[in-house]
């Protein structure tokens, strides 16, 4: 009887162990694919931000100078209307409100 429990404890004891192999080389490999996946997003990210620093600054009729469009691309919000639309756009295309407008408080 005795012989009989302790085979079943040796035999769960190596099934235990096997689960636990298994389970180590999934974790492992999973590690080295999400390694794989930081690497490839590092690389996109420096390549963006070189990208972005090459971008020469364009200069409008009035001297001053403004980023090109693809650095300063972005989404701004109208302060009349609230809608969103294009960072590069000089107004709202909903109701035609410069940017930077400031609604008056007060009266």
């Amino acid at each position: 009887m005795l012989k009989d429990t302790s085979l079943l404890v040796l035999i769960i004891a190596a099934a235990g162990l096997v689960v636990n192999i298994i389970t180590l080389i999934v974790v492992i490999g999973v590690l080295r694919k999400f390694k794989k996946e930081a690497a490839k997003l590092d690389a996109g990210q420096a390549a963006t931000v070189e990208a972005l620093a090459s971008v020469q600054k364009e200069k409008p009729a009035g001297g001053e100078s403004k980023p090109a469009a693809a650095a300063g691309a972005g989404v701004v919000f109208c302060r009349n209307c609230g809608s969103p639309f294009d960072s590069n756009n000089a107004a709202c295309p909903q109701c035609n409100t410069p940017r930077g407008y400031r609604k008056e408080e007060g009266n």
